[in-house]
């Protein structure tokens, strides 16, 4: 169900912004642009995705960056 694993990942953002998990963020946001492609919803895919990239970017992480950019061309 869809619109279940947005409302779940809404819930799950503020735990993962406050003590600074940006990694697990960066992961959630890339799981959102999924699910947004999934549903057709491709601004916000693209949304998504581009905040997961900027934030895997901005860790030095380039496997992770790769694999966004992987889901974006998806």
């Amino acid at each position: 169900d869809y619109a279940q694993a947005l409302e779940q990942f809404a819930a799950c953002e503020p735990v993962f912004v406050k003590p600074g998990h940006l990694i697990s963020l960066g992961h959630l946001h890339n799981d959102r642009g999924l699910t947004f492609r999934e549903m057709n919803r491709y601004d916000e895919a693209l949304a998504a995705f581009a905040t997961s990239i900027q934030i895997m970017r901005e860790l030095q992480h380039p496997l992770w960056t790769a694999n966004v950019l992987e889901s974006l061309g998806g």
